[in-house]
This record gives structure tokens, sequence and C-alpha cells, in this order.
């Protein structure tokens, strides 16, 4: 299934998942990615993954935190 997605569940335990996203003329948070950066707030990511609308997932170590949804 090469269009399938992956699935994993974030928040306690798993790891913790900053999106951003791209979505063209209506806006996109790598302003707000790039801010991070340059402060050093993403130091701990642990992996990057470009998504397929050209935005990112920075995946960090688990803090116990549960989701907020």
């Amino acid at each position: 299934m090469p269009d399938a997605n992956v699935a994993i569940a974030t928040g306690s335990p798993g790891p913790d998942v900053l999106d951003v996203d791209q979505h063209g003329q209506a806006g996109n948070g790598f302003t707000a990615y790039r801010q991070l950066a340059q402060t050093r707030l993403l130091d701990g990511t642990t992996t990057i993954v470009a998504t397929p609308n050209g935005g990112l997932h920075l995946y960090f170590s688990g803090t116990g935190q549960p989701w907020g949804g």
C-alpha cells in the first residue's frame, strides 16, 4: 500500500509531535518554525519527517504529558 499513512499515538507514553502545516497562500507554520529554531526550542527533535503537502512533523521524546485535545 504505497499510499497508506502511518498512525503513531502521541502523548503519554508516546512521543510528542509538532505539526508544521503548509497551506500555500492561506498561510503556513514555517514563520513560527523558524522562530522556534532560532531560539533553540527545537533542539530536542529526534526525527523530522516531510509531509505530502510540504509541511513537517517534528518528533520529540515523550514528556509524559497526556494529549490535550
